[in-house]
């Protein structure tokens, strides 16, 4: 009978190790913060996205360009990249319908369009307008987000622990 509870623990313990290393979603690096490093891709929907809210927060904030245009001028950068006929499609409902949708979000184009906002909106707008399609990079994530982390934290203190009111 102990060699049948043997058995069964060296398997359980080899099927947790095999899924362990198998690939699956809860690594090492997620547990720790230690975020693999994974190049960034430019996908055509981030693009579509990227290209619509831009166009319609320009439109809000009233600059003078054709954003009718300005979307074929997309749809044909994306042709000329390979999408297929399919994809295009896909990509121009994403053009139209966060075009729409960010349209709809800025009621009062008085509040929204801050010089702040303004000059971001008119660089991406100009990089637009010369064909550059391209999302912008994502923020970098932090050194180090795991459980484990201990940046940002104080040195444990007898006194504050044990008597509270210490640290009034």
């Amino acid at each position: 009978m102990t060699r049948i509870w043997t058995l069964g623990a060296a398997a359980l313990l080899v099927s947790t190790l095999s899924a362990c290393s198998g690939g699956g979603g809860l690594t090492t690096a997620s547990l720790l913060g230690t975020p693999a490093a994974k190049p960034q891709v430019d996908e055509p929907t981030e693009r579509a996205l990227h290209a619509a809210s831009i166009s319609a927060r320009a439109s809000k904030c009233g600059y003078n360009f054709n954003p009718t245009r300005l979307r074929e001028s997309y749809l044909a950068s994306e042709a000329a990249s390979g999408a297929t006929p399919e994809q295009m499609t896909k990509l121009g409902q994403s053009y139209d319908f966060t075009h729409a949708t960010v349209s709809k979000q800025i009621s009062s184009p008085e509040e929204y369009c801050s010089e702040q906002r303004t000059r971001e909106v008119s660089t991406a707008l100009t990089k637009q307008l010369a064909g550059d399609f391209r999302s912008p990079k994502k923020p970098a994530l932090p050194q180090s987000a795991g459980w484990w982390d201990s940046t940002g934290t104080k040195p444990l203190d007898r006194e504050d622990i044990f008597n509270p009111r210490h640290s009034r």
